[in-house]
Formats: structure tokens, sequence, C-alpha cells
């Protein structure tokens, strides 16, 4: 039996257990919070309204072996696009433009 573990469960933590549930038979994702998500989650605060965490979509890196996994086609089928979205990847204290899909 093929077991792989990942450490972290936000967006890279679930992403990267989905793909090595293709190649291996078990799967552990270990996160040390309550909850999955890490900055892709929200947050409602007594009020009743809705704040995020950080990053709700994905932006291509640059890096073409990077995006042609990140960006498959199959899974953009069900990603709903807002042309006026700005993304950008934050990466070493400085915030840059992203490639937009």
């Amino acid at each position: 039996m093929e077991t792989a573990v990942v450490v972290g469960g936000g967006i890279a933590g679930i992403y990267s257990a989905l793909l090595l549930r293709k190649s291996y038979e078990t799967v552990y994702l270990i996160e040390q919070d309550d909850s999955l998500g890490g900055l892709l989650r929200s947050t409602k605060n007594e009020h009743g309204d809705w704040f995020d965490y950080g990053t709700h979509f994905i932006v291509g890196t640059g890096v073409e072996a990077i995006d042609n996994v990140i960006l498959s086609e199959d899974l953009r089928e069900d990603w709903q696009f807002f042309a006026n979205e700005k993304g950008g990847n934050f990466f070493r204290n400085s915030l840059s433009d992203g490639v937009f899909y």
C-alpha cells in the first residue's frame, strides 16, 4: 500500500493532497487548526458580516511547469471568471502582478 502525508491544510496542502491521491492509495492531510483552508477560509462576525482571511482564487505563477498543474483545463471547467478581478502573488515580501485567466 502506497501512503503519502501532507502537513498543512491550507490551499497548497489541500491541492497537494488531491494531486498525490492520483498516485498514492492513501493520503493523510494533517492540519493543526480546527478546520482546513488556511488563508482560503472566511469568517463571520457577530453582526453577520463575512470577511476573507486571504486569497480566494488562483492565478498563474509565471512558471510554466507549475501553471500547467494548477491551471489545468479539467480544473478550470467549473471556475467562474470575472474579468475585473485582479490577482497577484505575494512572495519575498513583494506583491507582483499575476498571470490572469
